[in-house]
């Protein structure tokens, strides 16, 4: 950490972060910890004075939260310390809504959705400019994924700071193009994969100050836990610009709703969109570009289609600035 935590961030971490044995009382999602803060707001309190016992009774009747799950997760004091040393020695620091270096862009793109906490490891100051965010479903085909290298290196040759999210092969493409080329990366992450600064690459990255991991749930949030939902809005949240990576059509439910995050965070803002895509356009790529967004077609950026999945029928024929 780069300065000493407030109570108020002491009592937001109480509240809403998994530090592990949860079992009967869960911490509080997004919308009940906006249902305490607007609580609090009211009466002029805030969230350091539920660290005291006389509010709690007030606040769970008007919050609509059980008392004794309110007063269970702010008894776990004793713990949190234990907690925030385990995480401290790993690197790993938290920054809660009230936080200086808590990024004005999420409070202002996200609003009350913006989450009450960042987990992270590398540089904590996240306000970049002249970012742009690369994000889009698991389902893309290599040849694609490929030539996104190739503009992530593009990217970090001109300084841009990119943008990326998840685990699977897009993100870490995207990553190691950009810190192999010396730019800068902010990587959008589920709690569990923070464990991937522990990477020999990803640690010189991050020791480079090129590479800042962040996550909305603490590292001790189960797998199974709904962070992904999450993630592709506050990557779009952070970037001036978008690049959405069409993926590939399928029947298979599981991938068209693993595309859905990314094409949501993307279609609220298609003016500053542009979709790669190859000849065959998913229905999500397709509503992008109606909306708004600029089209980057893949055949004219590598010469002859390469994309695993050609088909019939013509492309959109916008071509957008894809590096401003």
């Amino acid at each position: 950490m780069e300065e000493l935590m407030t109570d108020d961030t002491c009592a937001t971490l109480l509240l809403c972060a998994f530090q592990g044995g949860e079992k009967e009382h869960l911490p509080l999602t997004v919308d009940e910890y906006n249902r305490v803060a607007h609580t609090l707001h009211r009466s002029d309190q805030r969230p350091s004075d539920l660290l005291g016992s006389v509010l709690i009774t007030d606040v769970s009747h008007e919050a609509e939260i059980q008392q004794d799950r309110l007063a269970w997760l702010l008894d776990r004091r004793i713990n949190l310390g234990f907690t925030l040393e385990q995480w401290y020695r790993a690197g790993i620091w938290v920054l809660s809504r009230s936080d200086l270096h808590y990024p004005a862009c999420l409070r202002k793109n996200m609003g009350n959705q913006a989450p009450p906490l960042i987990y992270g490891t590398g540089h904590q100051h996240l306000g970049h400019q002249d970012t742009l965010a690369i994000m889009g479903p698991d389902s893309i085909s290599n040849a694609r994924i490929s030539k996104v290298g190739d503009m992530a290196e593009d990217l970090a040759d001109q300084q841009k700071t990119v943008v990326t999210i998840g685990a699977l092969k897009l993100g870490k493409k995207v990553v190691q193009s950009v810190y192999e080329h010396g730019g800068r990366v902010l990587w959008v992450l589920s709690g569990g994969h923070l464990k991937l600064r522990l990477k020999k690459p990803y640690r010189q990255a991050i020791r480079d100050e090129n590479l800042t991991m962040i996550a909305m749930q603490s590292p001790a949030t189960p797998s199974t836990s709904d962070e992904e939902a999450a993630l592709s809005q506050v990557a779009a949240s952070q970037a001036d610009e978008i690049l959405y990576v069409d993926g590939v059509n399928s029947k298979d439910i599981a991938k068209r709703v693993d595309r859905y995050q990314a094409f949501r965070a993307a279609l609220n803002r298609p003016s500053q969109c542009s979709v790669f895509h190859g000849q065959k356009l998913t229905p999500e790529a397709q509503e992008l570009l109606k909306s708004g967004a600029s089209s980057w077609d893949q055949k004219s950026v590598d010469g002859p289609n390469t994309d695993a999945n050609p088909s019939e029928g013509k492309e959109s024929s916008h071509q957008g600035d894809l590096f401003g």
